[in-house]
């Protein structure tokens, strides 16, 4: 369900992180963003999964192992919780640390990773604003607006274990004008979607349709006997 704190209509309009942009948006044009991969985020798992050693299995770990032998396809910057796991992560590839989430920009191609569950902050729902092409791992998690994307029209998918990443990255190179298009429908699918007014009937529909399951009458605090704060 939508993060309240992701989608405050009295402080910005559209979705955190993309709303923190001073300018109000990407000012590159895409032609003149770097034609890479480049992926923002944290470096999730169990904290503790280094043990194994089992974060070599997380999805932004399995990237952070492609940047190392693709330097000059994907560009990765992350951050980690566990000082021994990143010891292991630094022998198998680089490590960088986070930039500010309009350093998208610069770059064509988002990768976007499942953390534990579905990237937190609204991460997609910010990045479709951006006019970049999405390659989209193929998720176990759902966020509300997940059922109206379309692969091949809103983002390009990619399997869970990023096997097919290079072919994925290869295609977008070859096919330059389809690619900006997939970034260009994702920005036009987040501009009318994703937005704190659509959220709001997202809201009301799913507590309406809720309201309707409840055997009981709702009460307000006076009349279960609360006193005003």
């Amino acid at each position: 369900m939508p993060a309240p704190w992701s989608w405050d209509d009295k402080a910005h309009r559209w979705p955190q992180p993309f709303s923190k942009l001073r300018s109000g948006g990407c000012p590159k044009p895409y032609a003149s963003r770097k034609p890479l991969l480049y992926f923002r985020g944290g470096c999730n798992g169990p904290t503790r999964g280094w043990r194994g050693p089992i974060w070599q299995f997380y999805p932004r770990k399995r990237a952070n192992i492609h940047t190392a032998s693709r330097p000059g396809a994907l560009n990765k910057h992350e951050w980690g919780w566990d000082a021994e796991m990143e010891k292991e992560m630094r022998a198998r590839g680089p490590k960088r640390k986070i930039e500010p989430f309009a350093a998208n920009c610069g770059y064509r191609y988002l990768l976007h990773v499942d953390g534990n569950v579905a990237s937190s902050r609204l991460a997609l729902a910010s990045e479709m604003h951006l006019g970049a092409t999405i390659f989209k791992q193929d998720s176990f998690s759902s966020e509300h607006f997940y059922p109206l994307l379309r692969p091949w029209r809103h983002y390009v998918p990619v399997d869970r274990s990023l096997a097919d990443l290079d072919e994925k990255y290869r295609w977008a190179n070859a096919n330059a004008r389809e690619a900006e298009e997939i970034g260009r429908r994702a920005q036009a699918f987040a501009r009318e979607h994703l937005h704190t007014g659509s959220v709001a009937c997202y809201w009301w529909q799913l507590l309406s349709a809720l309201a309707d399951l409840q055997p009981f009458a709702p009460r307000t605090g006076a009349d279960l006997g609360f006193r005003p704060a």
